[in-house]
Formats: structure tokens, sequence, C-alpha cells
């Protein structure tokens, strides 16, 4: 749902501010040696986010290790698990 102010800076500027998108998690596990690897897997992702998210309304987000949001366990580091 957009907003007025977002439909008429749209129609200002000629592009929209945002789209309706469904995130796919792509899980990045690998061996802990292996840091350079998970960062070329991650830049490919971004690349595809950024020619095809729009047009598809996909977005694919990389989760694992690496991921500040994910304890060492693969748990969210925010959740109450004990």
């Amino acid at each position: 749902m957009y907003c007025r102010s977002t439909l008429a800076i749209r129609g200002r500027l000629g592009f929209k501010l945002g789209y309706p998108a469904d995130v796919k998690k792509v899980m990045i596990a690998s061996p802990g040696d292996v840091y350079q690897e998970r960062r070329v897997i991650r830049d490919v992702v971004d690349e595809w986010n950024t020619i095809h998210a729009e047009d598809r309304h996909v977005v694919l987000m990389p989760v694992g290790q690496g991921n500040p949001f994910l304890a060492s366990d693969g748990r969210s580091a925010t959740s109450d698990h004990q």
C-alpha cells in the first residue's frame, strides 16, 4: 500500500520507491576457513537482487554464517531460546 506522498514522488520522479516482493531466505553454510567464498556468494545474491528483484517481485536474503543476526548455532541472536 502506498501513501499519497509516495505516489506524488513517484509521479514527479518517474520511479517508485518501493514494491511488493516475497523474501526468500538463502542459507549459506560452509566450513569456517572459506570466508572469501562466502563473501562471493553474498555478492552474487546482492547482484541478483539488484538486477531481478523488482521485476520478479522476489528478494533473496542471505542468512547463515557471517550474519550478525544469527547466533553461532544458527538461531536468531535476538530470540529468547535458552
